[in-house]
């Protein structure tokens, strides 16, 4: 009986054994536990679009690397307008909402005319949209963008300036430089002025310095405007007088000079305009040669 029994203990241990082993981890078993994916960040590069207005009007949004661009698009003038650019960081995980403060790009805000003027701009990203608040003369609302095309490599690509020698047309006016002289400012530093005959084009009365802007560079640097206060000299009331439609009229511009032998490089554009690379007329002149 004793062999009887120490046979059977050897028999179940054996089947034990072989048990155990069967419930080894074994790289050619099949595995049970399974491991939990987390969420990538959501990619929010590229162009984004609000809702469009009844006039078609709508604002168009880029981010690109750490970088967002805010746009005012206006269909019916074939442009767009900066509205913000500024900083942009990236989520880096997928927990929503995901807000970010940009901080202004102030070189390009300060420079466009319709973009704001403040420091900083909180975006928001949720549920597939970006949201800010627009702010535009005097009134703030929120705008939700959508990941849309709009066209931005097409409508903010500069335009080649056209550049006008001596006259043309810009916008709604008409101008043709007539000429220059030298003369002194109040303080009696060397400088010159510039005529230039400025016709009302457009259907409104108005005048040249809210519709017309000039500028004069030597060197490539930009001038001064000069103080002449010798009326018989120079006229510095034409650019506030109001001309009908229709009308010319001749208006002077004075700018202190930097050197009395460099070209002066004078060019005339249009003051209120969405374009990035606006038309000019310009012309050079010589101080030696006046």
């Amino acid at each position: 009986m004793k062999k009887i029994f120490a046979l059977a203990v050897c028999v179940f241990l054996c089947f034990s054994l072989a048990a155990c082993g069967g419930n080894s981890s074994d790289p050619q078993q099949p595995q049970n536990t399974t491991e939990k994916e987390i969420p990538a960040a959501p990619d929010l590069s590229g162009e984004w679009k609000s809702d469009e207005s009844d006039d078609g009007t709508c604002m168009g949004a880029y981010i690109d690397g750490e970088s967002i661009e805010v746009y005012w698009v206006i269909p019916s003038e074939d442009m767009v307008a900066l509205y913000w650019a500024g900083s942009f960081d990236a989520p880096t995980t997928a927990d929503e909402p995901y807000t970010w403060t940009s901080n202004a790009d102030s070189d390009r805000n300060n420079s466009a005319l319709l973009a704001s003027t403040d420091a900083t701009k909180d975006f928001t990203y949720q549920d597939g949209k970006i949201s800010c608040s627009v702010t535009s003369f005097g009134e703030t609302q929120d705008m939700n963008f959508e990941k849309a095309e709009w066209g931005y490599a097409e409508k903010t690509a500069d335009p080649e300036r056209e550049i006008m020698e001596g006259s043309g047309d810009i916008g709604d006016y008409e101008v043709e430089i007539k000429g220059a002289k030298l003369a002194q400012d109040y303080e009696g530093n060397p400088a010159i002025i510039i005529t230039y005959a400025w016709t009302n084009n457009s259907d409104d009365t108005t005048n040249a310095m809210t519709s017309m802007y000039s500028q004069a560079f030597q060197d490539g640097v930009e001038l001064e405007t000069a103080m002449i206060l010798d009326s018989d000299v120079y006229d510095s009331d034409a650019s506030m007088k109001d001309v009908r439609p229709g009308t010319t009229i001749d208006i002077q511009a004075a700018y202190v000079l930097d050197s009395e032998t460099s070209v002066v490089e004078f060019e005339v554009s249009e003051w209120l305009t969405f374009e990035s690379n606006p038309p000019v007329v310009s012309m050079d002149f010589d101080p030696a040669a006046l």
